[in-house]
């Protein structure tokens, strides 16, 4: 593709490397090295340059299926995988500075419970029979 920085058929086998630099939990590890392979696709059509990152947050935009949340998820993804890639100098500069994140609206998915809804369920629970064997 032209102006690529970096050829996209890569990719795929430089995701162990990029991630297995970081100082992050294994679950983490394993979540980011699954949410990449979109990117990793998304790049095999359009390519590496330096408007990839912004492009793949436009991408995502459009996808209506994913939630505010999932879109955010991959698109950390890709800045931690393309941050990845710089810091390894596999690439010649940093793509993804001034690219924010999708805003949220709904920051916590559920209210919690209130003093009012624990009391109720110590009553309910308090009332029912004892299955204690005796």
């Amino acid at each position: 593709m032209a102006n690529e920085i970096i050829r996209s058929d890569r990719l795929e086998l430089l995701k162990n490397e990029v991630f297995g630099a970081l100082d992050v939990t294994d679950a983490t590890r394993n979540e980011y090295r699954v949410r990449i392979t979109y990117f990793i696709r998304y790049a095999e059509t359009h390519g590496i340059n330096r408007n990839s990152y912004l492009d793949y947050k436009r991408y995502l935009a459009g996808i209506d299926t994913f939630s505010v949340s999932t879109k955010n998820k991959y698109l950390i993804a890709a800045k931690i995988f393309l941050d990845g890639l710089h810091r390894l100098n596999l690439i010649p500069q940093k793509i993804t500075d001034h690219v924010r994140g999708f805003t949220q609206s709904r920051l916590h998915r559920k209210e919690g419970l209130q003093d009012a809804d624990i009391g109720k369920l110590q009553r309910y629970c308090s009332d029912l029979p004892s299955t204690r064997k005796i």
